[in-house]
C-alpha cells in the first residue's frame, strides 16, 4: 500500500463520521503515515504510537494548571478534554488495524 492510498482511505473514514474523536484520530494517523511512511507505521506495534496521546494529555493538564482561578465550567472543559484522549487512542488503534488489514489484503 502507498502512503497516498492509506491517507485517502483515512480521509474517507474521516468524511463519513460525525464523531470528533474519530476525526482527530484520523488526523493523527494521516500525519503519522506521512511522516513515518506507511510500511513503518503498519509495522510499528500500536503501543509505540500511543505516546503522542499521553503527551497530549500532559499538555492539556499543564495548560489548565497555569490558570489560578479555575471555574466549574473550565473544570468540565478540562475533564471533557482529558476524556477525549482515550477515545482518540481507541479510534487511532482501530484505524491502525483497518489500514493494516487493507494493506495485507493487497499483498
Amino acid at each position: 500500500m502507498t502512503n497516498e492510498k492509506a491517507v485517502w482511505l483515512l480521509m474517507n473514514q474521516r468524511k463519513k463520521t460525525l464523531n470528533p474523536d474519530k476525526k482527530l484520530a484520523c488526523d493523527f494517523a494521516m500525519g503519522d503515515i506521512v511522516s513515518d511512511d506507511i510500511d513503518n507505521w503498519i509495522n510499528t506495534p500500536i503501543h509505540e504510537h500511543m505516546h503522542k496521546f499521553i503527551s497530549l494529555g500532559g499538555e492539556i493538564v499543564e495548560e489548565m494548571s497555569q490558570h489560578e482561578d479555575v471555574h466549574e465550567c473550565e473544570t468540565k472543559e478540562l475533564m471533557d478534554s482529558i476524556m477525549q484522549i482515550p477515545k482518540c487512542m481507541y479510534h487511532y488503534a482501530r484505524m491502525h488495524h483497518y489500514i493494516t488489514d487493507k494493506s495485507l489484503s493487497e499483498s
